[in-house]
Parts: C-alpha cells; sequence; structure tokens
C-alpha cells in the first residue's frame, strides 16, 4: 500500500471529509510541499490530508502533543517529516503550496493573530494555500462538551477582540482581507457539516499575495473603530501580560533615570554601595533579567524594547528540557539568541537543577554537558539562576533547587524529608557548590537576591525585587518593615502601581525578573 494510501486509511475514524473544502481552495501552486499543523485539535485531519495527497511534493506533519502524534503511529514516516512540538516554535519547511492548520479553540490567538501573519507568509510559495480552522460560534462552542470551559472563554475573548460579536459570518471574514498585505480570501467551508453557514466551526481559505511577507510583530492593542482592519492584529487578552505594560515600566524607570545595567556593572556597583555609607552618589540601578521557557519569539520583542530605551538585560535560556525541547535545537532558537546579544544583552543559563542531576546522574556532568553544547552554538555562560520544581510531591516537603547546595545562601524550607516517589533525590541534596560551579565551570554570577559572585554573597543588604511571577506585577523586599507593593489587576498594570513602583525602586538597587512566555 501507498504511504498516500496508508495515511487516509490511518485517519479514517476522525471527521468525514468536507468535501466544500476542495471546492474553496479550488486551484493549488503545482510545486512546492504540503504542511498538516494539528495544534490544538485533530478535527478535520482526513479532510486536509485528502487535499494534501493529491499533490506530488512532500507532506509534513507537526502535532503539538505526543498523544496526537500517536494518532498517526499506524504511518510510515519514510520520506516525510512527522514533527512533535508547539509549531509556534518550531522552524517551518520553504517553498510551500498548501497548509492545513487544525487548531482548537484555546489555540485561536496564537494561531490567527501571530503564526498566520508574523511566521508562515515567509514559508509559502506565491498562491499558496492555507487553510484554517477558526470557531465561529461562542455559544456552540461552549455548549460543546468535549471543549473545555477555559478553551471556549479563549475563542470568544478571539471573537470579541476582533468582531466585537459572539458569531461571525463569511462577510466578516471577507471583510478583513480586503485590504491585507498577505492574503487573499478565497473563501470558506465548513469543517463537518454540509453548510459553513450553520457549522459552528469552519476552513477560513486563504491564497498568499505574490508580494508577502511576514508582517513585523506588534504589541497587542486594541482594534479600534474608526479605521478598517486587515487580517487579524494582536488584540489584549486575558491570560497574557502585555508588551506594550512592559515597555511602560521600562520607559517610566528610564525617565526617572534609573539605570538598568548589565550583571557585571550590577555586581560592582552592588560591592561599591556596601563599602561606602553614602551610596547616593551612585545614583539609581536595577537590573532585568528574563526565564526562558516556553516561547523564543517573545524574547526578541522584550528585548527590542529594551534596547529602543538605552537599557540592558540578562535573558536565561535552559538546558535542554521538557519544557523547551519543542524549539530548543531549532537552528532559529539560536539564531534568535544570538540576535538578542547582538541587542546588547546577555545569554545565561537557568537550570533546573532537579532535572539535570537525575537525567545526567550528577549535576555537574550535566552541567558540563549543558556548557559544552552551549559553547559549540556559540555562547560562553558567565551567569546562571535556578529554575525550581514545581511539582506537589516536591513542594509538599519544601525542597527547593537551593538545597542541592551545601554552600547556598537562601534559607532552606525543606522538611527533612525526601518527596514520594522521588528517592533518587536524597544523594543530590546538600551535596554541590556554587564556589565549584564557579571556578570550575565559570559561572561568575549568579543574580538572585542573594546575589553570588564566584559562589559568594557579595552584598549583605536589602535589594527589592519586581516580579510577574504570581501572574501579577509585585515589589517585595527592601527592608522588613517594607509591605509588599501588588498590582490589584492580574495580568495588567495599573497606573497607580506603576507610579508607586518607580518611586521604591528609586530609592533601592533592584532584580526584575519577567517570564517572556507570558507576554503578548
Amino acid at each position: 500500500m501507498s504511504f498516500r494510501k496508508r495515511i487516509l486509511a490511518a485517519v479514517e475514524r476522525f471527521q468525514p471529509v468536507s468535501l466544500a473544502l476542495g471546492d474553496a481552495i479550488g486551484g493549488l501552486p503545482a510545486e512546492g510541499g504540503s504542511l498538516v499543523i494539528a495544534n490544538g485539535s485533530s478535527v478535520g485531519l482526513r479532510a486536509a490530508l485528502q487535499i494534501a495527497t493529491r499533490r506530488t511534493g512532500p507532506i509534513a506533519f507537526f502535532a503539538d502533543s505526543r498523544e496526537r502524534e500517536r494518532q498517526l503511529e499506524s504511518v510510515s514516516r519514510q520520506g516525510d517529516a512527522l514533527v512533535t512540538g508547539s509549531p509556534l516554535a518550531l522552524d517551518l519547511p520553504n517553498r510551500l503550496g498548501f497548509v492545513a492548520i487544525l487548531s482548537g479553540p484555546a489555540q485561536m490567538r496564537d494561531v490567527l493573530e501571530e503564526f498566520l501573519f508574523e511566521q508562515l507568509p515567509d514559508a509559502l510559495l506565491p498562491g499558496a494555500v492555507v487553510a484554517v480552522q477558526i470557531f465561529r460560534d461562542a455559544a456552540a462552542v461552549a455548549a460543546t462538551q468535549m471543549i473545555s470551559r477555559d478553551a471556549a472563554e479563549k475563542a470568544t475573548g478571539f471573537l470579541h477582540s476582533q468582531f466585537g460579536t459572539d458569531r461571525i459570518d463569511g462577510d466578516m471574514l471577507r471583510a478583513r482581507f480586503a485590504n491585507c498585505a498577505q492574503y487573499d480570501y478565497a473563501g470558506w467551508a465548513p469543517r463537518a457539516g454540509s453548510d459553513a453557514e450553520t457549522d459552528s466551526a469552519v476552513w477560513l481559505v486563504l491564497r498568499r499575495k505574490a508580494d508577502a511577507a511576514n508582517r513585523p510583530a506588534a504589541p497587542a492593542k486594541p482594534l479600534s473603530s474608526e479605521t478598517a482592519t486587515a487580517g487579524f492584529p494582536r488584540t489584549p487578552r486575558a491570560d497574557q501580560f502585555l508588551l506594550s505594560d512592559f515597555e511602560a515600566i521600562v520607559g517610566a524607570i528610564r525617565r526617572a533615570r534609573i539605570k538598568l545595567v548589565s550583571v557585571d556593572r550590577f555586581a560592582k556597583r552592588l560591592k561599591k554601595q556596601a563599602a561606602t555609607p553614602e551610596h547616593k552618589a551612585l545614583g539609581p540601578f536595577g537590573m532585568m533579567k528574563f526565564d526562558i521557557h516556553g516561547n523564543i519569539h517573545r524574547p526578541l520583542e522584550m528585548a527590542r524594547i529594551l534596547a529602543r530605551h538605552d537599557a540592558q538585560g540578562l535573558f536565561l535560556m535552559m538546558p535542554r528540557h521538557p519544557l523547551n525541547e519543542a524549539f530548543y535545537d531549532s537552528p532559529s532558537t539560536w539564531r534568535t539568541l544570538k540576535e538578542i546579544e547582538a541587542l546588547g544583552h546577555e545569554i545565561g543559563l537557568h537550570p533546573d537543577v532537579f532535572h539535570l542531576a537525575t537525567t545526567y546522574g550528577d549535576l555537574y556532568a550535566g552541567l558540563d554537558a549543558t556548557l559544552s553544547d552551549f559553547h559549540a552554538r556559540g555562547f560562553d555562560i558567565r551567569c546562571a539562576t535556578l529554575h525550581g520544581d514545581s511539582r506537589p510531591e516536591i513542594k509538599a516537603r519544601g525542597l527547593q533547587a537551593n538545597d542541592f547546595f551545601h554552600d547556598g545562601v537562601r534559607k532552606t524550607k525543606w522538611d527533612g524529608k525526601l518527596p514520594a516517589g522521588l528517592p533518587e533525590l536524597g544523594k543530590h541534596i546538600g551535596a554541590y557548590s556554587h564556589a565549584k560551579m564557579a571556578k570550575a565551570y565559570g559561572i561568575a554570577y549568579s543574580p538572585e537576591v542573594n546575589f553570588l559572585q564566584d559562589g559568594r554573597l557579595i552584598a549583605k543588604h536589602e535589594m527589592r525585587y519586581l516580579s510577574d511571577n504570581q501572574r501579577a506585577f509585585a515589589i517585595k523586599g527592601g527592608g522588613r518593615n517594607d509591605a509588599r507593593l501588588i498590582c490589584p489587576a492580574r495580568y495588567r498594570l495599573t497606573p497607580e502601581f506603576l507610579t508607586e513602583a518607580v518611586a521604591q525602586l528609586r530609592r533601592m538597587p533592584f532584580l526584575a525578573l519577567f517570564h517572556p512566555q507570558w507576554y503578548w
């Protein structure tokens, strides 16, 4: 049996083929490959593959989870790529003539507002066809038992932000592409039903324009009712911080004449301040750091914001880890880190010591392998901060990354008992040394509130700590009697918080921690 017959047989159990999809697509470029992306859904896969298998070029399949990969485990992969990981982070094939995107309601913003316009056009041939699923009826999505409440709310949020309504039709979709620089509107088709007018989820069919290019990334903002909207720009979402709020923080800090400095300059200033009774002459200063977990595009956008404000940042990349396995080996990941570095920022390491120690049997062995890998990719690392493990059985014992070090400067919360089911952690607790990490592996700086240089605490004084850790901006530290300042709006920045935050940051050195994957 041929590959194409096997692949169709393997997905026979999925939704019936939407015959109208082929009619909406019409002609396809004679050359180029096909790409089928399952990002949050597998429904409609048979319809997409029936279109793809009519073509003679190679077929690539991207699945966003192992579960969706297993749904095609009986399919021969010889001569075709089956890649698991977030399609929003993977390197796309080029010269594509047909792309089908099966997206669930929770992924509508990621696919329609970012991937479709900011990443896909450059991978397409002129005249290439894109068929992307869109949920167009919020009430129908909410009534579907297999769709979670969170996913339904995200789909509703997209419809409200983009169209100001719970339900859209073909005319509303067509209007969005009247002046679009990337695509022409080719039509729509039902995903499973017989009529797009009655189906709650439809295929939106687009054709790439001859001179199209990726749309430059831009922070989310509300759409204007006074001007026509082309395509689907990024709009504010309730489950993410806004890049515009991040820029507001950076801008307010810089207008207050607070310097945002590199890690070595920060360390020098800390030591000088500790040694000098009168340190006001140094002026206010701080350092911003960014933990790179689940997205490689957003750190670059934040790095560009910093550069616009003449500020430096420390961007901390994890070693190979379940959180970044989707994009760790992608060449674009390391090109992106180089671009961040070229903007004047530093690339550091953010190791999960639980994962690194148990994977390699020894933290030092894991660190040695990781640093060698980073060096081979063009990065020599001198800074590291530790990633915590939030598994319930570990949190229940109060065990933290710092407990792996016998010369740690952070007070332990560990109750002395090993986490349930994880006896292998026992030999690693207290087995390692910050001083050895510095001397043997070149990790000169550990920029935490207990700031280490060469494995030693460099200054015994308070500093403030601005963070988005709890999905709300907050400042802690600064003295025993200082109350914690917390922004009352989850995922948002209020003017009152910003004013008070800048006033506090002027009075004392500070570190600021941001998680780029939470920004939009």
